[in-house]
C-alpha cells in the first residue's frame, strides 16, 4: 500500500515539493500531479474511515493556499500561467473537500 500522506507532506514541506517551488518561482507541473494522484489514492484509501493524520490535514490546508499567494506574482509574468496555477489551486481545493466531506452526511444531517 502507497504511504499517500508521505508524497503529500513531501510536497508541501520538503525544499524539492511543489509547496517550494512554487514559492521559488517554479511551476512544477509534475510535482503537481504527483500530489493530485497522491490525493486520489488516499481519498480512495479513507473512504470507510472517519479520521486523517493531522499532519496530512495541515498540509492539505496550507497548499491551496500558498498556491493562491502566488496567483498574483505569475499573472505578472504571463496571464494565462496565473490563470493556470489558481485553476491548479482550485482543482486541488476541490478534491480535498471531496476527501473530507464527502461520505460525512450521516455525522451531521440529523443535527
Amino acid at each position: 500500500m502507497k504511504n499517500y500522506q508521505e508524497i503529500i507532506y513531501a510536497e508541501c514541506m520538503s525544499k524539492n515539493g511543489f509547496a517550494w517551488r512554487i514559492r521559488e518561482n517554479v511551476v512544477d507541473e509534475e510535482s503537481y500531479e504527483r500530489l493530485i494522484t497522491a490525493l486520489k489514492g488516499l481519498t480512495e484509501q479513507h473512504r470507510e474511515r472517519d479520521t486523517i493524520d493531522r499532519l496530512t490535514v495541515a498540509s492539505l490546508f496550507e497548499l491551496p493556499w500558498e498556491m493562491e499567494n502566488t496567483v498574483e506574482h505569475y499573472t505578472q509574468i504571463e496571464e494565462q500561467l496565473g490563470r493556470r496555477v489558481s485553476s491548479m489551486a482550485d482543482h486541488l481545493r476541490a478534491l480535498i473537500n471531496e476527501l473530507l466531506w464527502v461520505g460525512l452526511e450521516e455525522h451531521y444531517e440529523n443535527i
